[in-house]
């Protein structure tokens, strides 16, 4: 079977199916007001065998359906889960001078700048926000098929190179989240290639792919760094293909990196 007959009948199969009746295509968080969405079991190519040596091999990857968070969790979202349990404002470890918008006074973000990404957060802070929340971090799997679909597309919106209409890189600051919604991946997930680099739940290995489950995989048991998804605001369109692989120590606090929930389909 040619590779363009495996895409279209892979197509087929995404759109051809839908939740069953019990399943809620969308759910809306009761604690940060997100809103997440279905994504159907199923098998996407993931990898890219084009892209950098830790992007291969591309290899096939069947996942259990799951839900995604639309957007990256945002300042404002934040600052709820900051006044009702405590926990440390966000901080960039790494230099901003000059960077006011990402300053927070009182447990509060940047006017104007609510409804934009949170980032100066650590994995384990990330953490703490999804327990918060009745949520977790995605697989990196899973962020990789919700940022690409089942067409083995090369950024979210297809395979045309980024242009500003549809993701924020190579700037000077974040964007409000939504803001393109031109490049919006196959399911309706916004803000996954540009704007903040996301972290998942997953170790970093640069050889995972040669020898990762072929079903569900959650990375390799034990490492060092974590990996970090998607590309950001200062990145270059090099960046933002939806197989890039980044890693940062999950300590570390930058002022590109933010995160999105995910949820168990029988949650």
């Amino acid at each position: 079977m040619s590779k363009q007959r495996r895409t279209h009948d892979k197509r087929l199969q995404e759109l051809n199916h839908p939740p069953s009746p019990d399943v809620e295509s969308a759910k809306r968080n009761e604690k940060d007001g997100g809103v997440s969405l279905w994504l159907p079991s199923g098998d996407f190519e993931m990898g890219y065998e084009e892209g950098r040596e830790n992007e291969q091999l591309a290899h096939n990857i069947s996942l259990s359906a799951f839900y995604m968070d639309i957007y990256p969790v945002t300042n404002a979202q934040y600052a709820k889960f900051l006044q009702e349990t405590g926990h440390r404002v966000p901080q960039s470890t790494v230099w901003d001078e000059g960077e006011e918008w990402n300053i927070w006074t009182d447990k509060l973000p940047p006017a104007d700048y609510e409804n934009h990404p949170v980032v100066g957060v650590s994995w384990e802070d990330a953490q703490e926000y999804c327990r918060w929340a009745g949520k977790r971090l995605p697989s990196e799997a899973e962020w990789e098929k919700a940022a690409r679909g089942m067409d083995e597309r090369i950024y979210p919106w297809g395979n045309e190179k980024p242009d500003k209409k549809r993701a924020s890189y190579d700037g000077m600051t974040t964007a409000e989240i939504g803001s393109k919604e031109a490049g919006q991946s196959p399911y309706g997930i916004s803000d996954m290639a540009g704007n903040v680099c996301e972290w998942v739940n997953d170790w970093y290995d640069s050889d995972y792919y040669l020898e990762c489950p072929s079903v569900n995989p959650e990375g390799p048991d034990e490492g060092i760094f974590r990996v970090v998804r998607g590309g950001s605001w200062n990145n270059k369109p090099i960046a933002l293909r939806a197989s890039k692989r980044f890693l940062r120590l999950p300590s570390i606090r930058h002022n590109s990196v933010g995160f999105r929930c995910a949820l168990d389909a029988g949650s």
